[in-house]
């Protein structure tokens, strides 16, 4: 009956004691995670413009061919009409010069209308790739411009990134003291 505090403090120790080598549980091991996907293919501005609509989002799933984003075209369409009027022009002055059959003028006729076939070339080509599209089926991984209507665009500036709907992967950031402990499954 004597010593109740030294008796509970012995018992509260022994049963810590078969706490401690009884008791099992889980080790977790926590790491900073992405999902990305296998392959990550960029649309990129192809040439320097404004952004005109961009109804695409992060996360959004998109079909192949599908448009991310327009650039304005308004440029390019008068730089087009400006080639092609400086083309037809310098045709008639080529059939002129070749009536006269001036040999060192239609060389030099010659020349500048194949300089304006090629700027008009040029000018529907750019004219042509105002739509950004989606190079495959996927989602959108990076990319939101609807807030951004406008602005300017470089050549090259990585507009989305669209990543394929079934090839992903893991990475993990594992602690240097926790990377033992890692195992499959």
């Amino acid at each position: 009956p004597r010593h109740v505090g030294f008796k509970l403090a012995v018992l509260g120790l022994a049963g810590l004691v078969a706490f401690l080598f009884l008791a099992t549980g889980l080790y977790r091991v926590t790491a900073k995670t992405v999902l990305e996907g296998s392959v990550q293919q960029a649309a990129v501005a192809p040439f320097q413009g404004y952004l005109e609509t961009a109804p695409i989002r992060a996360g959004d799933v998109v079909q192949a061919g599908q448009i991310l984003a327009t650039l304005q075209d308004h440029d390019l369409k008068l730089e087009r009409l400006r080639w092609q009027s400086q083309r037809d022009q310098l045709a008639k002055e080529y059939r002129q010069v070749m009536a006269d059959r001036d040999a060192a003028k239609v060389e030099i006729k010659a020349a500048e209308l194949a300089q304006a076939e090629a700027q008009l070339a040029l000018a529907s080509d750019k004219l042509s790739r105002t739509k950004i599209t989606a190079p495959f089926a996927g989602v959108v991984v990076t990319g939101d411009w609807s807030q951004r209507l406008g602005t300017p665009v470089e050549e090259g500036q990585l507009l989305f990134e669209v990543a394929p709907l079934d090839g992903y992967r893991l990475v993990l950031q594992v602690d240097d003291r926790d990377i033992a402990a890692v195992k499959i499954g």
